[in-house]
């Protein structure tokens, strides 16, 4: 509510000042069609001889008449500009809608169904929810469980023949479900679970890639990389964190939040 308030004073000032504006250059138009207007009379009193009223009088007309066309001018392009502005306004209100109410697919929870087992093989099950405001419709995931030195990339591929399930497809708003994806199984070694636990190059991440459709039918992408950190006292269990770090955003001198050292020792 108060940015409200705050953005219809901001709305008020501003037209305020283009009233004022407006009147002012209205105001000195007209100004400076009576001086030339006075002038016609003066020149014609003082220094025309010979048809001295039929002078003043085509004058004084063409003088009127010019400044009427100048201050319709002058109005119309103000009108024109006030309008320009009014409809930046509204696309600009239009996209602050479409943001605040377009939907908003993320992940809530990432697992692997508990600790692992050798022998076994462990699926990838992410709870997903639409925390945005309106339904996305046609949403598609490809999910997998990678075991690599540096982050995958997060290029997607559909074939055409792949085609989701139907059921997952649409998301109302609010709506949480947790999905099992088979197809980024991996299967547990006990040389696995050791190189894991040792932290050698080798790590185990969950890549998540989807696609989606919100409610003014553009596509939205979503791509996302969790490394599994290994519990350094129960080799078999761990959990997924993210990989987005705020180091580079702390650092940018211009943020005003001081270097990546003053943060880290600041934070607890």
């Amino acid at each position: 509510m108060p940015h409200g308030n705050e953005a219809h004073s901001k709305n008020s000032l501003l037209g305020n000042r283009l009233s004022r504006d407006s009147q002012k250059g209205l105001w000195i138009t007209i100004c400076v069609g009576c001086v030339i207007l006075i002038a016609v009379v003066v020149v014609g009193t003082f220094f025309i001889d010979s048809q001295r009223v039929r002078f003043i009088t085509e004058f004084s007309l063409t003088v009127v008449l010019g400044t009427l066309v100048a201050v319709q001018t002058y109005i119309y392009r103000r009108q024109s500009d006030i309008m320009e502005r009014q409809l930046k306004a509204t696309e600009r209100a239009a996209d602050a809608s479409y943001i605040a109410q377009r939907a908003y697919m993320g992940i809530r929870e990432l697992d692997i169904g508990g600790p692992l087992v050798v022998g076994n093989f462990h699926f990838l099950n992410i709870t997903w929810q639409n925390g945005g405001k309106t339904p996305a419709w046609n949403f598609r995931c490809i999910a997998d469980l990678v075991l690599s030195k540096d982050e995958p990339k997060g290029t997607i591929y559909f074939a055409d023949d792949d085609y989701g399930d139907i059921s997952g497809s649409f998301w109302p708003s609010d709506a949480t479900r947790t999905i099992t994806y088979e197809g980024g199984q991996i299967h547990v070694t006990d040389e696995l679970v050791k190189e894991l636990w040792e932290g050698r190059e080798r790590r185990l991440w969950a890549v998540v890639r989807a696609v989606y459709r919100d409610i003014s039918g553009d596509v939205q992408w979503f791509y996302n990389a969790a490394i599994y950190m290994v519990n350094p006292l129960r080799p078999h269990e761990g959990r997924f964190v993210e990989t987005f770090q705020y180091v580079d955003y702390v650092s940018e001198p211009e943020k005003g939040l001081g270097s990546a050292e003053e943060f880290n020792q600041d934070t607890p």
